[in-house]
């Protein structure tokens, strides 16, 4: 029964991801004090796509959110040794899973409201390097 639901979520989960991923570039940016320049490839005050990609976005958050646990893993694998990759990365990610995962809610429930995503990068797979971080939770898109 759980690995129908598991399949389930998957699939609904994919379907979301490739409209999704396509407006990505609208949301997308870099946290203040970062020293990186924001990514804007594309400027527009067009609400339906400001709250459709809040809506993809926490709702892929929330789906996938436990890919915070790998990504976290590599990356402290990476950055320190494989042994302390594998026990605090694991660590390190099962909080970011929950954060997530809860941040994703928010956006999810809030998505009518043209705020900024919450999670630090939008999505799991952006930014493979950087770490995860949440920035305001109802600050207005620009």
């Amino acid at each position: 029964m759980s690995t129908k639901l598991g399949t389930q979520l998957l699939a609904v989960s994919l379907t979301v991801l490739a409209p999704v991923a396509s407006a990505a570039d609208y949301y997308r940016g870099e946290p203040a004090g970062t020293g990186a320049a924001p990514v804007t490839s594309k400027t527009t005050n067009d609400y339906g796509e400001t709250v459709a990609m809040k809506a993809g976005s926490g709702f892929t958050n929330m789906a996938l959110g436990w890919l915070e646990v790998p990504k976290n893993m590599i990356a402290t694998s990476n950055q320190v040794n494989l042994a302390f990759g594998i026990t605090g990365g694991l660590f390190k990610g099962l909080l970011h899973t929950i954060g997530r995962t809860l941040a994703g809610t928010v956006d999810l429930v809030t998505s009518p409201l043209p705020t900024q995503p919450i999670v630090v990068p939008n999505f799991v797979w952006e930014n493979f390097d950087m770490e995860t971080h949440y920035g305001p939770a109802f600050k207005l898109k620009n």
